[in-house]
């Protein structure tokens, strides 16, 4: 928490990528797994970036590791998510 009580920005963006990896969960468990590992690749790709733009005193909770690591550990991890999924052949039927 900051001195206003308020939670940093990185820590609502960190919120706000759980939330997105929740509903690409959701989506996975319903039957569209493709759909839904996209969007957990997207939320990650988009935190990823914030990572990179938010200063240190305010990244919370997505700061982990260096900005570096940090940025490159989302942004690649969720790039692969999207590959992933893509490249996956679905059976006709």
């Amino acid at each position: 928490m900051t001195r206003s009580g308020r939670p940093p920005v990185g820590t609502l963006i960190y919120g706000a990528m759980a939330m997105g990896v929740a509903v690409g969960f959701a989506l996975a468990l319903t039957g569209t797994w493709r759909q839904g590992i996209t969007v957990i690749g997207a939320a990650m790709v988009v935190a990823g970036g914030f990572r990179a733009l938010v200063p240190e005193r305010m990244a919370g909770l997505l700061r982990v590791r260096r900005r570096t690591s940090d940025t490159a550990a989302m942004v690649g991890l969720g790039i692969a998510l999207v590959v992933l999924s893509r490249m996956i052949p679905v059976p006709d039927g």
